[in-house]
């Protein structure tokens, strides 16, 4: 059934990582260069594995990969924005997409993961920025992490597109004035903004706000207006 979808030799013709994950979260069908930055010799090896099964550090976040998944059944599609180790210790600043795939009587009957690595395009900027604010809260070194690049997260509190950019950076340690001076706007709309994300999380200061935030996961979440925003931001 899957082999049918693609063609292998375009498939090896497509940049970056590019395979189709069952509904039972195992490989059907990968490209050469997916199979190389997992760790394997040849695609064929990588049929009927998992996240967990790959050959490479990226293995040991396939428990965020499977929600990820999950939310691609919900969702239909979602990107993202990460740092992660593959094979030969090669660290590769990613970005991609998921997105369902359905048969002709409209059955979702796979996910298809697509990748490219942006390490040494202008995407590091926005990487760079990334890296260095989750050592504010990872003691660890090289510490992998992925970003979804969306703002369907805003529902759980009904944020607005402006506040969950206030919220992004106020999780990374900024202050009002630097806030203000990011999204081009006053301190005291930043601090207006502040009020009623305080007020719909029912938090009494930042610093609880902040503490929220990250416990509910607002850390792996990136704006969609931020991920351009930080394309424009300085070194």
């Amino acid at each position: 059934m899957y082999n049918s979808l693609i063609n292998r030799q375009f498939l090896d013709q497509i940049s970056g990582f590019f395979g189709i994950i069952n509904l039972n979260a195992q490989f059907e069908i990968v490209n050469k260069t997916g199979a190389e930055w997992t760790g394997f010799d040849s695609a064929d090896e990588m049929k009927g594995l998992t996240y967990r099964d790959v050959r490479c550090k990226a293995a040991e976040d396939y428990e965020l990969f499977l929600q990820h998944d999950e939310l691609v059944k919900e969702k239909g599609r979602i990107r993202f924005i990460g740092y992660y180790c593959y094979s030969n210790n090669s660290w590769k600043i990613i970005l991609g997409e998921k997105y369902l795939i359905k048969n002709e009587v409209n059955e979702p009957i796979g996910i298809v993961s697509h990748f490219n690595d942006f390490s040494r395009s202008n995407i590091v900027d926005v990487s760079r920025f990334l890296i260095h604010s989750r050592k504010k809260y990872d003691n660890k070194t090289n510490n992998q992490f992925i970003y979804l690049i969306d703002d369907f997260n805003q529902i759980n509190y009904k944020f607005s597109p402006r506040q969950m950019e206030c919220l992004f950076f106020l999780i990374r340690g900024k202050t009002t004035k630097q806030i203000a001076q990011i999204l081009n706007l006053s301190p005291r709309t930043i601090e207006e903004h502040i009020i009623q994300i305080k007020l719909k999380m029912n938090c009494n200061s930042i610093s609880q706000v902040i503490e929220q935030s990250i416990s509910e996961g607002y850390i792996n979440l990136l704006p969609e207006s931020i991920f351009e925003k930080l394309n424009q931001m300085d070194n």
